[in-house]
This record gives structure tokens, C-alpha cells and sequence, in this order.
């Protein structure tokens, strides 16, 4: 289980690349990658 906490985080870029790829493509980018202030 990781850490909570600040400090130096690593990760694998391709792996990090390719889910960030599946969230756009499936429409999950909001409020998994981002998230927006004073919306309704």
C-alpha cells in the first residue's frame, strides 16, 4: 500500500502513458485527472 504523504514519487512512464491514454479515451479525465472549480 503506498505512502500518503509528500516526497519523491516514482512511477514506470509507460505504464503512467498508457493509463492516462485509457482515461481520455473513455471519457474518465474528469475528476480522475483534473477537476474543475465553480462548476454546477
Amino acid at each position: 500500500m503506498p505512502r500518503v504523504g509528500s516526497g519523491l514519487r516514482v512511477v514506470r512512464s509507460k505504464a503512467m502513458f498508457d493509463l492516462v491514454g485509457q482515461a481520455i479515451e473513455q471519457g474518465k479525465a474528469l475528476g480522475m485527472l483534473y477537476s474543475l472549480e465553480n462548476s454546477p
